[in-house]
């Protein structure tokens, strides 16, 4: 076969210098137009046209004899025939794009034809040393996600000429592309299997919640934890969700949401021992409901326990049985301790021991003996950050602004003045030469 084609080759050469003569021999003939027209700048460049004009139509004459006219459903198409059972059509016969043809889908022939550079050839070879890289699929989508989940990316980071330099070698070796769109796919799938993985982890197993709400930007958000002790004796922490809330922070609102979130882990109301919250009357009162529902579901399931599973003992066999257990005073003593620990609330509201003792700091705060020289304290703290005082904190060694209170941030009043009384031989000098902060 390739001898058979590399007669076509070299039969095509040949026609295609025999048009090269024909061109060169009715140079004569032609009109000055036509010359113009090959040489827009000046007969000093005719030659140097006319040579490239030659090359051209050579390359165009080999092209078009591997090339037939054919009509296809009423309309004429150009097909390849460089070799038997290609099938590529070209509505409009381009010579580039039959040449890319050659090269990509008959590179043999194409070599042959000698148009242009071999076709396993590369015109800037890479002189880089190639790398081989273990990496599977799942490894590669997990770091991704990753990326735009754990580590804060934006979506349209995938989309980054940085990101697509870096992983786009990869994708592409497992035909796969990644944008701002497609993403959410993988990050949706990697959802479902975090929630499938501790939804197993809390099958069967008591587990205390975290509640919590906060609200910025006009938008408020429920944070649901969960905490409970594995078969190693490990607490373990994991978060079921950050719900945004649309409706009023109503008990029964938020009891709602919370369900939704625990029935998408198949966990019963009935295994939940505390919540925590902090000292909110709508989180106090969600979890006396949560309580209620918890009480009705075990007494629905003692009444289906005792319609199904009914036996008739008689109290002497009752009197036998604990004729046989000795009592012990230690194990007695310790059932009553755990009678007198238990809380009368199937789930037990568990106060916020920071958020109680910052209630406390307020209220001592709120005070006439504190309230205004904690409040002149908090002036002379935000003038700190001011322009004028700049210089004073550059020139020292290893002093610090103090943190400005906030009422959001919890302890924030007692870091400040920690701060200041840690500095205290600095901040007396800063009093000193500026007396408005004495």
């Amino acid at each position: 076969m390739s001898e058979v084609l590399a007669k076509k080759c070299e039969n095509s050469v040949r026609s295609s210098a025999v048009n090269e003569n024909s061109w060169e021999a009715g140079k004569e003939n032609r009109p000055a137009s036509a010359d113009a027209f090959l040489t827009p700048k000046g007969a000093g460049s005719r030659k140097r046209s006319h040579d490239g004009a030659s090359k051209h139509v050579s390359k165009r004459c080999i092209i078009e004899s591997y090339t037939q006219e054919v009509v296809i459903n009423g309309e004429c198409v150009y097909r390849c025939v460089l070799e038997d059972g290609c099938d590529y059509l070209q509505k409009v016969f381009r010579p580039s794009n039959f040449e890319r043809h050659f090269r990509l889908c008959h590179p043999m022939a194409y070599d042959l034809l000698n148009i242009g550079p071999l076709a396993g050839k590369s015109t800037s070879p890479n002189t880089e040393p190639a790398i081989t890289i273990r990496m599977t699929v799942q490894r590669l989508l997990g770091g991704i996600v990753k990326m735009v989940t754990i580590h804060g990316l934006p979506f349209e980071a995938t989309e980054w000429e940085g990101f697509q330099e870096v992983v786009g070698p990869l994708l592409k070796a497992y035909n796969l592309t990644i944008n701002r769109h497609n993403i959410t796919k993988y990050v949706s799938k990697a959802a479902e299997g975090i929630n499938f993985m501790i939804s197993q982890e809390l099958k069967g197993k008591m587990f205390s919640l975290k509640l919590d709400i906060v609200s910025k930007m006009y938008r408020s958000m429920l944070g649901i934890n969960c905490q409970y002790i594995n078969n190693s004796g490990v607490v373990v922490k994991r978060n079921l969700g950050i719900i945004e809330l649309h409706n009023r922070h109503t008990s029964q609102n938020l009891k709602e949401e919370l369900m939704k979130v625990l029935r998408c882990f198949s966990v019963d109301v009935r295994q939940i021992i505390t919540i925590t919250i902090d000292n909110a009357s709508n989180m106090v009162k969600l979890v006396k409901l949560l309580s209620d529902e918890s009480e009705n579901a075990y007494e629905f399931c003692d009444t289906e326990t005792d319609d199904v599973n009914t036996l008739e003992i008689e109290d002497d066999d009752f009197n036998a049985l604990d004729s046989d257990v000795p009592e012990k005073p230690a194990v007695l003593e310790w059932v009553r301790a755990l009678e007198d620990f238990a809380p009368d609330e199937f789930v037990a509201a568990v106060r916020c021991g920071a958020h109680t003792t910052q209630l406390v700091v307020h209220d001592v705060c709120k005070e006439e003996d504190h309230k205004e020289t904690l409040k002149d304290i908090r002036k002379k703290v935000k003038k700190f950050r001011s322009t004028e005082y700049k210089a004073f904190f550059d020139v020292s060694e290893g002093a610090s602004y103090p943190s400005l209170p906030n009422e959001t941030r919890w302890n924030s009043d007692y870091k400040m003045q920690l701060t200041l009384n840690k500095e205290r031989s600095f901040f007396e000098k800063l009093g000193a030469q500026y007396p408005d902060l004495e």
